[in-house]
């Protein structure tokens, strides 16, 4: 069985790898591939090893119905402050905020820890051991925040996640798909709240089109995160 199969035809080094060792294990084998997003490209791919491919697709929401999906507007030189603002507001305990480039999770750590809040960052550029501590951290409470790039978007499994901030927001659906699948497990609640430049909002557009989800726009009032009624 191969799991999260889209990021692996997405990286021409590790899917070469894939391909190669399918070839080897021979055509009379079976496999399983799993995957919450399929790239136009992946039955192509696949069956450079697999001549006969049977899809399977579950029924329903890409996303549990007991995750809220909130937006904020913000202005760029805000972002991190508004991510801060919010953390506080909602008193999150377990939480993870994304981020798309290294430069900016760094800049967050650094204003975070600053401002007192415990957090921990996970990226390509950690290490192994680097990556076990900052799970280790967060699964035993002395972290309350991880900051991540799409690293820890798939196969992280961190129990009590409640909170999902997109202090970036992705370009593509798929992103904001995997982001969010980090809250809401075993049937609990969860929030993702995505911070929105005027120019990004069609991004909010794209997102609610592609993932039969509602978007809820929120405002930040004297400390407290603030939907319409």
């Amino acid at each position: 069985m191969i799991d999260e199969v889209d990021r692996l035809v997405l990286e021409d080094k590790a899917w070469s790898e894939v391909e190669e060792l399918g070839k080897r294990i021979g055509y009379e084998s079976q496999f399983l591939f799993v995957s919450a997003t399929a790239p136009e490209q992946l039955e192509k791919k696949l069956r450079s090893f697999v001549p006969e491919l049977s899809r399977i697709e579950a029924e329903g929401s890409l996303l549990p119905a007991n995750v809220d999906h909130i937006g904020v507007k913000i202005e760029a030189r805000d972002r991190i402050d508004s991510a801060r603002k919010i953390i506080h507001a909602e008193q999150i305990q377990k939480g993870i905020v994304f981020v798309n480039q290294l430069e900016k999770l760094t800049e967050t750590i650094e204003k975070f820890r600053y401002r007192q809040i415990a957090a921990v960052s996970l990226s390509s550029e950690s290490n192994k051991q680097e990556r076990e501590a900052a799970i280790a951290a967060m699964k035993s409470g002395e972290a309350n925040i991880l900051v991540a790039t799409d690293v820890a978007a798939r196969g992280l499994d961190v129990e009590g996640i409640t909170h999902i901030i997109q202090l970036e927001t992705p370009n593509e659906a798929s992103s904001y798909l995997h982001r969010a699948g980090r809250t809401g497990r075993m049937n609990r609640s969860g929030k993702v709240i995505s911070l929105f430049e005027q120019r990004e909002l069609y991004k909010k557009e794209k997102y609610e089109t592609h993932l039969g989800i509602h978007i809820s726009m929120a405002t930040l009032q004297r400390g407290q995160l603030k939907l319409p009624e």
